[in-house]
């Protein structure tokens, strides 16, 4: 199976069972709070889901979660420029400098050198 696969199936797990102990998590806060302050019924396990992706929906949007301020943007790109510096400086010169016109090429959008120049795994 694909690794791409695997993080997928990974990450819709993950994700499952995120959302469905967040919501079991409303229903009993709900189911707590609510009738007993102001008489309202008990809710179940899929309308405390509903409530919570409502309630996401009315106050914030979906990507707050993903975003970064500025400092932590700064930070992140530090740590991965130390990260690639380090691993650059590992390879031998010729792979290194071969690996560096790779990715000009790439980032810059010119013409494409011939296959046999191409590198397959930086």
């Amino acid at each position: 199976m694909e690794w791409w696969i695997k993080k997928c199936l990974k990450a819709l797990v993950f994700l499952t069972l995120s959302f469905g102990l967040l919501s079991w998590l409303v229903m009993h806060l709900w189911n707590w709070l609510m009738p007993d302050l102001f008489e309202s019924p008990r809710i179940n396990w899929m309308q405390a889901l509903g409530l919570l992706l409502l309630s996401r929906l009315l106050v914030g949007s979906w990507s707050s979660f993903w975003k970064l301020t500025p400092k932590e943007q700064g930070q992140k790109k530090a740590y991965w420029r130390k990260k690639w510096e380090a691993k650059l400086e590992k390879m031998p010169p010729e792979k290194r400098e071969k690996w560096k016109q790779h990715w000009e090429m790439h980032c810059s959008q010119k013409e494409k050198p011939p296959e046999s120049e191409t590198i397959s795994n930086p």
